[in-house]
C-alpha cells in the first residue's frame, strides 16, 4: 500500500468567489462522469473529495491500492481571478499526476506520480480535449483574442472546431496560472521562457510562464487525445518537434531527438 500526496499551493484567500459553488460543483461532476470509466480502464477506481470550506488555493493528487482520487479545495475556486476555464484546467492538472506517464517523480513513494510539467501538458493535450471536444468552442472563446495564438492554432489543425478548441485550451492555461503566479500581469503568450534546461524537473513546479508555455504547446499538439502517453517512451501521444508542440525546453530535456 502507498499513499503520496502533491500540492500545488498553499495560500489562504478570503476575497469574494470568483466560482460559485454551484460553478465548483458542476465542473466537478462533469469531470467525474466523464473520467470515471477512464480511470476504471486503468484498474482504478476514481475520487473527487470537494472541500469548498478549505480556503486554501490547492489540490492534491492521491492513490492508496487501487483507489486514486484528487483533493479540490475551494480557495482556487474563490480567488477573485479564477475563471471556469482555468479551474477546469486546474483539475485535469491533478488528473495529470495519475494518468500522466512519463516523466515521473523519482522520490520513494511517489514513483507512480507524473512530474509537474508533465501534469500540464497531460491537461493541455489530453484532458481538456477529452472535456471539451464536443462543446461550442467558438462561442466559449468570444472574448479571448490573441493573434499569435490564433495562428500557431491555425497552423496546427486544418479543422475550425479543432482550431477553436486548440485558443480555447492554452487560454485555460494561462487562466489557471493567473490566481497561482505571484505576478500575473506579466504572463502572456507572446513572451515565451526561452531558459533551456539541463535536466527535467520532476520533482518541482516550472515557472509560471513555463507553464503558459507548455499549456500552448500542447494545445497546439495534434496528437489524438486518445492516444495515452507511455510511461518510458517519451515520444508516443506527444509531439517531439521543438516548437511545433513538444513539451518546452525550459522544464523538459528530451531523451531523443525526433
Amino acid at each position: 500500500m502507498r499513499i503520496f500526496l502533491f500540492f500545488l499551493f498553499c495560500i489562504s484567500v478570503n476575497s469574494h468567489a470568483a466560482l460559485t459553488f454551484r460553478q465548483y460543483n458542476k465542473i466537478l461532476d462533469t469531470v467525474y462522469e466523464i473520467y470515471s470509466p477512464i480511470y476504471s480502464s486503468h484498474g482504478a477506481t476514481f475520487q473527487i473529495i470537494r472541500s469548498w470550506e478549505n480556503e486554501k488555493i490547492n489540490a492534491k493528487a492521491r492513490i492508496k491500492d487501487k483507489l486514486w482520487w484528487i483533493d479540490m479545495w475551494g480557495g482556487y475556486a474563490k480567488h477573485p481571478l479564477a475563471t471556469e476555464d482555468g479551474f477546469t484546467a486546474f483539475v485535469c492538472h491533478e488528473i495529470g499526476h495519475h494518468l500522466g506517464g512519463f516523466p515521473f517523480w523519482k522520490e520513494p513513494g511517489a514513483e507512480w506520480s507524473s512530474a509537474e510539467g508533465q501534469a500540464d501538458y497531460f491537461a493541455a493535450t489530453k484532458c481538456l480535449r477529452t472535456l471539451w471536444k464536443k462543446q461550442n468552442n467558438a462561442k466559449a472563446i468570444q472574448k479571448k483574442k490573441s493573434q499569435y495564438v490564433e495562428e500557431r492554432c491555425n497552423r496546427s489543425f486544418n479543422q475550425l472546431t479543432d482550431q477553436t478548441l486548440c485558443i480555447r485550451i492554452a487560454f485555460a492555461g494561462l487562466e489557471m496560472m493567473k490566481p497561482l503566479a505571484y505576478k500575473p500581469e506579466n504572463l502572456a503568450f507572446e513572451t515565451p521562457n526561452t531558459w533551456e534546461t539541463t535536466f527535467t524537473f520532476v520533482t518541482q513546479h516550472p515557472g509560471a510562464q513555463c507553464r503558459v508555455d507548455t499549456f500552448l504547446q500542447g494545445a497546439i499538439c495534434p496528437v489524438d487525445e486518445r492516444i495515452d502517453f507511455d510511461n518510458q517512451d517519451e515520444t508516443i501521444g506527444a509531439c517531439t518537434q521543438k516548437n511545433q508542440g513538444a513539451r518546452p525546453r525550459c522544464w523538459f530535456l528530451p531523451r531523443v531527438n525526433k
